[in-house]
């Protein structure tokens, strides 16, 4: 939580004095979404580290890998939020050439 603060001030700093008070507006309408979504992942991985440490408290050691299964269920609403971001767990791919390295030399 700390570390997300700081980020937070910096990143005021940094936008306020380069690009000035609009984007500054836009900035401070974006943190809303961006807290709420860092407080559902804070969520979900306490959550889960806490069932998981009673189900190996209990020594009930098949369940545990059974919770950490169960994970990707609950941020299913979430995931349309997160795709446009860039955020989900899809790996995309980016065209070498769309980065200038077709110059003549084979890849």
């Amino acid at each position: 939580m700390w570390a997300f603060s700081l980020y937070t001030i910096v990143d005021g700093i940094f936008v306020a004095r380069g690009v000035g008070e609009t984007a500054m507006a836009a900035v401070d309408l974006s943190m809303p979404f961006t807290s709420l979504v860092f407080a559902i992942g804070v969520a979900l991985a306490a959550g889960t580290s806490t069932l998981i440490s009673i189900s190996l408290g209990k020594g009930d050691l098949d369940r545990a890998p059974d919770v950490r299964a169960g994970l990707p269920g609950p941020h299913r609403p979430v995931r349309p939020a997160l795709d446009p971001s860039g955020a989900a767990e899809r790996r995309r791919e980016v065209d070498p050439r769309l980065l200038g390295q077709d110059r003549g030399r084979k890849l």
